[in-house]
């Protein structure tokens, strides 16, 4: 399904007060077909955009993917990009900071002295 998908269609993990709404299919500020980096991102800012807690996939395939669903989920209960914040929320919910087969890794790195 491409497009605006109905809340009863959104996967388990995006069933959260704060999704406001998915996007299959490109970008929800573009319409079907656009084309963005990655295979999903979420709408969190600014305050009072219309598309604020909204989750856009490239492709219909990536709503199946559960960690990738979780990231997405995490950005949007935060309004944060990949902060500790948004880290500490992912893995309350059961997500992963590690690469999977559709992610990079998003654990912190350490410096080194």
């Amino acid at each position: 399904m491409t497009g605006v998908l109905p809340r009863h269609l959104y996967p388990p993990e995006l069933r959260h007060p704060a999704v406001r709404g998915v996007f299959s299919g490109g970008c929800c500020l573009r319409g079907v077909g656009s084309v963005f980096y990655g295979k999903a991102h979420s709408h969190t800012g600014p305050e009072g955009h219309p598309f604020v807690g909204w989750i856009c996939v490239r492709r219909a395939k990536w709503l199946d993917d559960r960690l990738l669903m979780l990231h997405e989920r995490a950005h949007v209960v935060t309004g944060e990009g990949h902060t500790p914040r948004w880290r500490r929320y992912l893995l309350r919910i059961g997500g992963t900071l590690r690469r999977t087969a559709s992610m990079r890794s998003f654990l912190m790195e350490r410096k080194s002295a």
